[in-house]
C-alpha cells in the first residue's frame, strides 16, 4: 500500500507525476504508472488525487506515495516552484505544458489522437501506450453489502460533465425494456451528488438504487459481478473496462469535435466485449433510444465471439482547424473561472497566447481576479466582443448553446 504524503515530504529526487485527477483518468492511465515504474525503477514514484478517489491509487503497488490535493492547479505550481529544489523529476499529464503543434494532442484534440492512455502516454512524452487498466483491491477486501441474488446488470447515469449525459425519460424506457423483456434486476450505481437526482421508476423487486452508498471498490466489485454493464462515457465505464465486464457506452459527438472518439484501452477496445451507441450528429442526449435498445439485444444476443478492435481514425482536416484556431488568434477569453480554466490559462500563456480575462455564469465570481485577470459574468459578453471565447467549463454544451443561439457565433470561427 502507497503512503499518503503532503508536497512538503517529496523526497528528493522523485518520480513526480501530475495528473488531470478525474476518475476515468486514474483508471485509464494506470498501465502508465507501471510503465513509468518499470523504467524508473530506483525512483520513488509519487502522483497526486482527489480526496473522493484516493482508494484507486492507493493500493497500486507500483505508486510509492500520493497527494491528496482537490486544487490540481495550485498543487501543480506547488510542484513546480519545489521541483529544482528538490530535483524532482517531474512528469505533467495535465496538458498545461503541451506545445501547440499539429503533431501532438492537447486539450482541445486530445481525442482525435487516440484514448486517455494513448494521450497520457504522448503527454509523458513517450511512445503511445494501450494496455488494460488494473483495479488494486486492498487484502482482506470485504464487502459491506449484500450482492443481488438475481441476474442483474449495472446502470450509471450521471457524469460530471452535462455533455456526457443522456436524457432521464429515455434512461426509464431503457431500465424498463431490461426488466419486461429480460427480466434483469436493475442495480445503479453513481456519487453521494447523484443522489438528488430521480431515481428510476422500477419495483423494489427489480431495482437496487446504492447511488452514494458504495466505495469505489465495492463499485467495482458490483460491476465485476453483473451481466453486464450499461452507462455514459464516465469514470464508472472506465471501473467496467477495468473489470473486464462487457459493457454499452452511450456516446454522442462530443464538445461538436470526436465524433468517433474511443476513451478506452484493453477490454473495451475489443468489439465483441463493447458495444457503443453512438450519435455521431449531435450531443448523446439526443441518440435514438431504438439504437440503443438494438446494442441491447445484440450484446444479450451475440456473445463475445468478436475480437476485432475498435480503430480510432485520426482526422487531419478537424485537428487542422482546431490548432489553427489557436495558432491564428492571440487574444481569447475563458469561460469557466475554475480550476480547469487555470490549466487552460496556463497552456495559453506557455504558448505566448494573451488570456484578456474570464468568464463565468455565477455571479458572486463577477469582479473577482484568477490569475491576475478579471472574471466577467455572462451577462457581460456584449461588451466583451468582438472577442475569440475558449470554452474551459464542463458545461461545455450549455454554454456552446448560448454562445450560438443567442450570439450567433461559430464553433472554431468565433469560439472553441
Amino acid at each position: 500500500m502507497s503512503t499518503r504524503i503532503t508536497i512538503e515530504e517529496v523526497q528528493n529526487e522523485s518520480l513526480i507525476i501530475i495528473q488531470f485527477v478525474a476518475l476515468g483518468d486514474l483508471v485509464a492511465t494506470e498501465p502508465l504508472i507501471r510503465y513509468l515504474k518499470k523504467i524508473y525503477p530506483d525512483k520513488k514514484l509519487v502522483c497526486n488525487v482527489l480526496s473522493a478517489f484516493e482508494d484507486i491509487v492507493k493500493y497500486n503497488p507500483y505508486i510509492d506515495a500520493y497527494i491528496v490535493d482537490n486544487d490540481i492547479s495550485g498543487l501543480r505550481e506547488k510542484i513546480y516552484k519545489k521541483a529544482k529544489d528538490k530535483k524532482l523529476n517531474v512528469i505533467d499529464l495535465s496538458g498545461a505544458n503541451q506545445p501547440l503543434r499539429y503533431d501532438m494532442p492537447n486539450s482541445f484534440n486530445y481525442y482525435l489522437f487516440g484514448s486517455l492512455l494513448e494521450v497520457y502516454s504522448m503527454y509523458a512524452g513517450i511512445s503511445k501506450l494501450c494496455a488494460h487498466p488494473r483495479i488494486y483491491f486492498p487484502e482482506n477486501f470485504t464487502f459491506s453489502h449484500e450482492m443481488p441474488n438475481d441476474k442483474y446488470v449495472v446502470i450509471h447515469r450521471f457524469s460530471n460533465d452535462s455533455g456526457r449525459d443522456y436524457q432521464l425519460d429515455k434512461w426509464q424506457e431503457i431500465a424498463s425494456f431490461l426488466v419486461k423483456k429480460f427480466n434483469y434486476k436493475i442495480v445503479e450505481v453513481g456519487s453521494i451528488s447523484d443522489q438528488s437526482k430521480p431515481s428510476l421508476e422500477i419495483d423494489k423487486k427489480h431495482y437496487l438504487d446504492m447511488r452514494g452508498k458504495l466505495l469505489l471498490h465495492e463499485t467495482a466489485k458490483y460491476i465485476e459481478k453483473a451481466d453486464f454493464f450499461i452507462g455514459i462515457d464516465s469514470g464508472v465505464a472506465h471501473i467496467a473496462n477495468a473489470v473486464k465486464t462487457r459493457g454499452i457506452i452511450l456516446l454522442g459527438n462530443y464538445k461538436k469535435r470526436f465524433k468517433k472518439y474511443i476513451p478506452y484501452c484493453g477490454f473495451y477496445r475489443k468489439q465483441g466485449n463493447v458495444f457503443f451507441a453512438r450519435n455521431e450528429n449531435g450531443d448523446v442526449k439526443d441518440l435514438d433510444i431504438e439504437l440503443v435498445k438494438d446494442k441491447i439485444n445484440l450484446l444479450i444476443n451475440s456473445g463475445n465471439q468478436n475480437n476485432k478492435k475498435y480503430e480510432v481514425e485520426f482526422d487531419a482536416n478537424l485537428n487542422k482547424k482546431i490548432v489553427d484556431f489557436l495558432k491564428n488568434n492571440d487574444e481569447f477569453y475563458l469561460w469557466g473561472a475554475s480550476g480547469m480554466g487555470k490549466l487552460v490559462y496556463d497552456f495559453l500563456e506557455k504558448n505566448k497566447k494573451r488570456v484578456k480575462g474570464f468568464i463565468d455564469s455565477d455571479i458572486n465570481k463577477k469582479g473577482k481576479i484568477l490569475c491576475g485577470k478579471q472574471i466577467y459574468h455572462s451577462s457581460e459578453l456584449d461588451k466583451l466582443f468582438p472577442a475569440k471565447i475558449i470554452i474551459s467549463s464542463t458545461w461545455w454544451s450549455e454554454i456552446s448553446n448560448i454562445l450560438e443561439s443567442k450570439y450567433n457565433l461559430s464553433f472554431l470561427e468565433d469560439y472553441l
